[in-house]
């Protein structure tokens, strides 16, 4: 009588039939899918909500306490980090007594036997002889210059982001320096 009107101990598992389904759907026990969420949720929230903005402060300038750390840094954004991409990535380079826009102008006037004359060139930048260095310098340091243009979207986004990053860099850079002689 117990079991047909239901005692708690002994009463009838009425998701069997969902847990033989899922079962023949998944050949593997519960307990495994029950692990795998787990895992993909942790990788999800290490991925998705680590705080990388701390992580980026701490690794820069240990929270503003290393002025070496931020000097190196510094450094290697402008020498190195920004030049070699720049070596990547396409710009439009004019001579440098000859502003882009003057060049532009010329070479459009110019009659066809002349055009390989013309010193407009599509090219990536040189780390070797210094131009990319000197224009990841010029770009920290707000400088425009007039005689190389970035050609294509990503060469403009590197530029807009070295013009973010550097500045940025030098006030955590003297921000440990104020808090260096703060002591």
């Amino acid at each position: 009588i117990k079991r047909l009107f239901g005692n708690t101990n002994d009463r009838l598992d009425l998701a069997a039939p969902l847990k033989i389904t899922l079962n023949l759907i998944y050949p593997f026990s519960l307990n495994t899918v029950h692990y795998l969420h787990n895992f993909f949720n942790a990788l999800y929230h290490h991925i998705f909500h680590f705080d990388y903005i701390h992580f980026l402060y701490r690794w820069t300038s240990s929270y503003g306490e290393s002025w070496s750390r931020a000097a190196f840094v510094l450094a290697i954004i402008i020498f190195a980090f920004f030049p070699i991409i720049y070596t990547q990535t396409e710009f439009q380079v004019s001579p440098k007594n000859i502003p882009l826009d003057v060049a532009v102008k010329d070479c459009n006037n110019v009659v066809d036997e002349l055009k390989p004359v013309c010193k407009i060139e599509f090219r990536s930048l040189n780390f070797w002889n210094g131009e990319a260095i000197s224009h990841s310098l010029s770009t920290a340091t707000f400088q425009t210059v007039e005689y190389r243009i970035p050609q294509n979207f990503w060469s403009g986004f590197c530029v807009i982001l070295e013009k973010i990053l550097a500045p940025l860099q030098a006030a955590l850079l003297a921000l440990a320096i104020r808090r260096k002689f703060m002591r």
